[in-house]
């Protein structure tokens, strides 16, 4: 696996993490911009890392 590679697969775009929650992309929009979930911006692209969705998921089981 290539640097490359490793760092795409730990970061989704909005439609991506959208479909692994089973959520709308609005919804997480929404999330992103109250602060639930932390965006890395990089450009034009807002992506979010797989252990931020972790800690998201598990915030709100509690």
């Amino acid at each position: 696996m290539s640097d490359h590679d490793a760092t795409t697969t730990h970061l989704l775009g909005f439609d991506e993490a959208a479909r692994r929650l089973a959520l709308s992309k609005r919804t997480i929009e929404r999330l992103a911009a109250q602060g639930a979930v932390r965006v890395i911006r990089i450009g034009r692209r807002r992506l979010i890392e797989v252990d931020e969705l972790r800690r998201f998921i598990e915030k709100s089981r509690q």
